[in-house]
């Protein structure tokens, strides 16, 4: 909650405020010793305002962009966390767990600590995540199928095939 109180208070005042300081930056660069700066209100003053702020919002957004990507990163998968392949069976999955899961139980630790609970609550919701994926992946593949005499499952509506096919290319369209 705080990162994200953060960020707001990041993008509502920091574009303006580095705006000014890349103006004023700009103009100490650009503006010859003795001439005058563009005074604030006109045109010329609002026109590089504009400018600069559209750079600095773009930097400011793309900077976003890279902190997101690198937190996501860091997090890792539960792949790795569970030290399978991506490509790893369900049943590796649970094997794995069972025997991390022998390791790291609150009970069998010596230290009752946070974090070691902490992380076995990880690692269980790591081998949930997966079984329900497996699980959903072998419905899909099972409600895929429409020939002979399986079930055709769309929407919530459980159909067998023998159902007319012109009800069950209405119930798809849907």
């Amino acid at each position: 909650m705080s990162n994200n109180l953060l960020s707001l208070a990041g993008w509502t005042f920091l574009p303006n405020l580095v705006t000014g300081w890349v103006q004023t930056f700009w103009y100490g660069l650009t503006i010859r010793a003795g001439d005058p700066k563009p005074q604030p209100g006109t045109p010329r003053f609002n026109l590089h305002r504009r400018r600069i702020h559209i750079i600095v919002i773009s930097a400011y957004l793309l900077y976003t962009i890279y902190e997101a990507d690198w937190n996501i990163r860091m997090t890792g998968d539960f792949y790795q966390d569970l030290g399978v392949p991506h490509s790893a069976t369900d049943r590796e999955i649970k094997s794995r767990f069972r025997r991390l899961a022998a390791i790291h139980h609150p009970d069998k630790v010596s230290s009752s600590s946070p974090s070691a609970e902490g992380y076995f609550v990880h690692l269980k919701l790591a081998q949930d995540t997966y079984s329900i994926q497996q699980n959903d992946s072998h419905t899909n593949a099972s409600d895929q199928r429409s020939s002979g005499g399986s079930i055709v499952r769309r929407f919530g509506i459980t159909l067998s095939t023998g159902c007319s096919r012109s009800f069950l290319i209405m119930a798809w369209q849907r």
